[in-house]
Formats: C-alpha cells, sequence, structure tokens
C-alpha cells in the first residue's frame, strides 16, 4: 500500500509541476505568451521581459508553490524521507519537461528552490542568497542560478541532511544546469541577456 502511495505522491508532484504558471499569468494579464516573446521561456526571468516585475513575481511565486506544496503534502504521510525528497525531484521535471506544453517548460530554479525551502528552510534560503549576489554581481539571472545550485548542495552537505536529499538536490541541480545549456553558451561568448527591472 505504501508503494501505491508513493508512486501516486510522485505522480501528483510531476502534474504539479507541469501547471504552466507562466501561460497562466500571461493569459490573465491578457498579455503575450511568454513562449513566442523574448527567450521563449516561460519561468519568471522572461516573464519579467514580458510582463513587467508584477507578472514575474507571480509567476515566480506559483512556481515556488509548485515545489513547495508537494513537498509538504508527501512529508505529512506515511512515507520514506527517500520518498520525500524524490517528490522534490519529480516537481522539477514537472516543470522542465511538463506533458502540458509537450514538454517544454521552464529551467526549474524557483519550483527547485520551493521545493527545497519545504524539505531544507535554512539551506534554501542560503542559496536564495547566493542567486541574489550573484544576479546583483552579474545583473544574469543565469548566473545566480548556476552559483546557487552548488551552495544548495554544499550547504546540505555541511549541514548533514539526509542522504537521500542530498542525492535529490544533486539531481535537481544537474536537470537545472542542464537547461541552461543555452545560457551557458551565451555567457562563454559574453551575449547572455541581463536583468532589467
Amino acid at each position: 500500500m505504501r508503494e501505491v502511495l508513493s508512486f501516486l505522491l510522485l505522480l501528483t508532484a510531476y502534474m504539479a509541476g507541469a501547471v504552466p504558471v507562466g501561460v497562466l499569468v500571461a493569459r490573465a494579464r491578457d498579455l503575450p505568451d511568454p513562449r513566442t516573446q523574448g527567450s521563449g521561456n516561460v519561468g519568471a526571468t522572461n516573464m519579467l521581459r514580458v510582463g513587467g516585475p508584477r507578472a514575474a513575481l507571480a509567476t515566480l511565486a506559483g512556481d515556488a508553490a509548485k515545489g513547495a506544496l508537494p513537498v509538504m503534502f508527501a512529508a505529512s504521510q506515511p512515507v520514506a524521507p527517500a520518498v520525500v525528497a524524490g517528490v522534490a525531484v519529480a516537481a522539477v521535471v514537472g516543470h522542465c519537461f511538463p506533458v502540458t506544453l509537450g514538454g517544454r517548460g521552464g529551467k526549474g530554479v524557483a519550483t527547485g528552490f520551493g521545493a527545497f525551502l519545504a524539505l531544507a528552510p535554512l539551506v534554501a534560503l542560503f542559496a536564495l542568497a547566493v542567486f541574489v549576489l550573484g544576479v546583483a554581481a552579474t545583473r544574469t539571472a543565469s548566473v545566480g542560478a548556476l552559483l546557487a545550485g552548488p551552495a544548495l548542495v554544499s550547504g546540505l552537505a555541511m549541514a548533514e541532511a539526509p542522504r537521500s536529499q542530498l542525492v535529490c538536490a544533486a539531481v535537481v541541480v544537474a536537470l537545472i544546469v542542464v537547461r541552461h545549456h543555452d545560457n551557458l553558451r551565451r555567457l562563454l561568448v559574453g551575449r547572455e541577456k541581463r536583468v532589467v527591472l
């Protein structure tokens, strides 16, 4: 019975992650579809370009909630801690490869932050601080994201977090790095887009 519950929790987390928040925010605010504007990404950074700070904040909050709520719910169920950590991964996978958008989703940063904010709040806030400092120093969201990932994993290691959390964090960070492959190319040639507030 616990195996069935674990599967349902993972499936629910994936489906929560697959909710296209950026697209829904754009429709609600009568904005262009973010998939057709800017970078074509459905996350908060592109929504900042498409609809401004309010649209970006709404998208950021929704994407983070997609990670946090499934983890919080899973933690309340009679399943192993490894399953709860796995739910975090499933939510991020749902965001990055959503069935609702034909597998073309976001980059997983906000959803991953929400998931680990529920799993390990202090470490997640430490990673957020690194992200903010990275963006502030370079005016580039991708640099902040790529710095925050290793900060999350190293923070969990220093906090002696359960092995399952450490492994799942490493998987999430690897996925985020892969989803930033275009950004990495642009960074290498000095053509990455800056964040303009």
